[in-house]
This record gives C-alpha cells, sequence and structure tokens, in this order.
C-alpha cells in the first residue's frame, strides 16, 4: 500500500490522493485513475522573535487547518519571518520549538505579545485565533500577515518561594524550589546512558533503556527541592516498588518521596540538582503495626511492647517522655505523656519501614 501526494510550490499547494487514503497496488501490476487536482495557494505570513526581540533559530510555524487534521509547516527564517503555503481555508497558526529551549504556543489576538502558550497538541484551542484565506475567491484574500510574535524562553526562573518550573530541554518534568534569591534558567539534558562514569545504583534495577535527567539552574535557590520525573510502568517488574535516585557526586541516593501510579510520576526531594534516573528497587516495602499503648500509671510495672513488621523482622524502640525503653520493654519514671516510636530498618530484602509512634497517656 502506499501513499499518494503531489508536491506543490507557492502557487499550488501540496494534496495528498483521496483524503491520504492508502493506495494499494499488487505485485507485476499497476493502477490508473490517480488523479490529484492542486488547489490554488493561499498564503500566512509573519514574524516570531525571542523575548528579546532576536531572531529564533530551529523553530517551526505552523498552520493548523481548523476543519480537518492537515496542518502544514515553514521553518523560521534567520531574520525571525514565515511563509506557510496553503490551501483555501480557515487556520490556527502555532510556533513550536521541538527542542524545548522555548515555550510553544499559538497567535492569539487576546494575549501580549499575542502569543498564548498552549502545548502542541492542543493548537486548536479557543484562545488561538482563526486566520481566513482564499485563493481562488473573491471575498476572502488569498494573503494574510500574522502580527509579530515573542517566544519565551522555557525554565525561566523567577525569585520567589515555591517557585515551580518546567526545565528547559524537557515538557514532562517539574522542579519546585523552596526559594529563589536570584533568577535564573532552568535546564534539562536527557540521555540514555551517564558521562560521568557513575556505576549502576545497587540495589536497584534500572529499565531496560534507562533514561537520564541531568538537571541544573542558574538561579541561586535556598532549601529543599522537589524533583518530579514520569514513568513507564510497563518498563519494571513490580511498578508499586519504582523510586527516585539522585547522584549526589559520590553515591546514588534514593530521595522518593511520593509515588503516583495514576498519573505515572514518582517524585523525591534533594537540595541539589545532578542526575536523576528512576529504577526499581530490589528491596519489597514493609509496614509496621503497632497497637495504641493503653495509659500507665506511675509506680507500675514494666509494660512488654508488641509492634510488628511485615517482613517478620524484629523491631527496635525509642522513646520520649518520662519514660525509657529497654529492648522491647518500656518503664515509666513520671507523670506525663510518654511517646513510643517502633522502627524497622528494613535489610538486602525490605526497604526500612516507615516508624510508627504511639504514646500515654
Amino acid at each position: 500500500m502506499y501513499y499518494v501526494i503531489a508536491r506543490g510550490d507557492s502557487t499550488y499547494t501540496s494534496q495528498c490522493y483521496d483524503g491520504c487514503t492508502p493506495v494499494t497496488v499488487a505485485a507485476a501490476s499497476g493502477v490508473s485513475g490517480i488523479d490529484l487536482a492542486l488547489p490554488l495557494a493561499a498564503h500566512i505570513h509573519g514574524t516570531a522573535l525571542g523575548p528579546d526581540g532576536s531572531p529564533l533559530s530551529g523553530i517551526y510555524a505552523y498552520a493548523f487547518d481548523v476543519n480537518s487534521p492537515n496542518q502544514y509547516r515553514a521553518e523560521i527564517g534567520s531574520d525571525g519571518t514565515y511563509s506557510l503555503t496553503v490551501p483555501d481555508g480557515s487556520y490556527t497558526i502555532g510556533f513550536i520549538d521541538w527542542n524545548l529551549n522555548y515555550i510553544s504556543g499559538c497567535y492569539s489576538t487576546t494575549s501580549a505579545p499575542s502569543l498564548v502558550t498552549l502545548p502542541a497538541e492542543i493548537m486548536l484551542d479557543p484562545a488561538c485565533t482563526r486566520v481566513n484565506v482564499m485563493a481562488s475567491g473573491p471575498t476572502s484574500p488569498g494573503e494574510a500577515t500574522v502580527p509579530e510574535v515573542r517566544m519565551a524562553l522555557a525554565g525561566v526562573t523567577p525569585v520567589g518561594t515555591n517557585v515551580e518550573v518546567t526545565p528547559a530541554g524537557v515538557s514532562d518534568v517539574t522542579i519546585t524550589f523552596s526559594g529563589v534569591a536570584t533568577g535564573g534558567i532552568t535546564t534539562a539534558t536527557v540521555s540514555q546512558e551517564l558521562g560521568g562514569g557513575q556505576p549502576t545504583p545497587s540495589g536497584f534495577q534500572l529499565s531496560s533503556s534507562p533514561t537520564y535527567y541531568d538537571l541544573s539552574t542558574g538561579a541561586k535557590t535556598t532549601g529543599p527541592i522537589e524533583v518530579c520525573l514520569p514513568y513507564e510502568p510497563w518498563a519494571y517488574a513490580d511498578p508499586s516498588l519504582v523510586r527516585l535516585l539522585h547522584w549526589n557526586g559520590s553515591r546514588w541516593d534514593d530521595v522518593t518521596t511520593s509515588l503516583d501510579q495514576v498519573n505515572d510520576v514518582v517524585c523525591g526531594t534533594t537540595t541539589s540538582l545532578s542526575p536523576f534516573v528512576v529504577a526499581q528497587s530490589l528491596q519489597q516495602l514493609q509496614s509496621i503495626t503497632f497497637s495504641p499503648l493503653a495509659d500507665q500509671t506511675y509506680g507500675a510495672g514494666p509494660i512488654a511492647l508488641s509492634a510488628t513488621a511485615s517482613s517478620g523482622l524484629a523491631m527496635t524502640y525509642s522513646s520520649t517522655g518520662p519514660c525509657a525503653v529497654n529492648a522491647d520493654t518500656l518503664s515509666i519514671s513520671g507523670a506525663g505523656t510518654c511517646t513510643v516510636t517502633a522502627s524497622q530498618a528494613g535489610n538486602d530484602a525490605w526497604q526500612a519501614a516507615a516508624p510508627l509512634a504511639n504514646h500515654c497517656p
């Protein structure tokens, strides 16, 4: 099967035979009657620049047909101008940087400077202004000029608190800075292997094709940093054990704080940026069961503690307040509130359990 397309020029637009229906040709035979009539071309012109008015490089302008899935594109020239050759119709005009250094968007008369920032897949959003052209009719012009648009840099990290940023170079990673004292640009470099000689994370299983995210920022930041990365659940034997690992300069640290198995996103908290990778822990999860402590009277005898871990591993206890723990026995030493925390540190087969605290009275 073949798609038959006749390429146009500045006078005629390209056309795909029968709405791009495949044409079947049997071996040692031919097919006739594959005729195409190329419509006269209309043109949509304009200028797209960077936020400082400088020309863009490697950016494409698109005309999205409002009434069909057809789209037409032209690379923006070194002077910032573009010219789209299209058939008669109504279009939204989008500007897309597939390198993700600039934020993609569409031309809109409702925004300044004439650009609404939207993901590339929704360029037919009602916020995008329609541009009508008709080369073959007397009522609409065959030429349309779109006002100048300015594309914003991706990864801009402004001064503030709880600043959430999508780094330049990616579209599915978020970084939240607790504080930004001096603004800058945050970037991500994505690769299938690391160039710094980092070892394979011990105790974890990478996917068959791991993705490393080398994150950096030119902003001066303070406090913890939350990093959220996407993952493919099918790439792991047990997606519930997916973890976010961070290279701290000498080893891989598990910095995981949350795992969203609905949206397939894993998040973690760190104090610095460098390579991150998603991996599956080879240790099983465990939890602690610790029944509430009954109120105790000062002077009563020792109390046996009976918390258990789902792993079956031995428990450890710690206490605060007018009490003391010796192995798995609690002694009350005075009046007040005694808090006992049960812990299980894990081993090669089990992750550390989340500690669980009880108190009396």
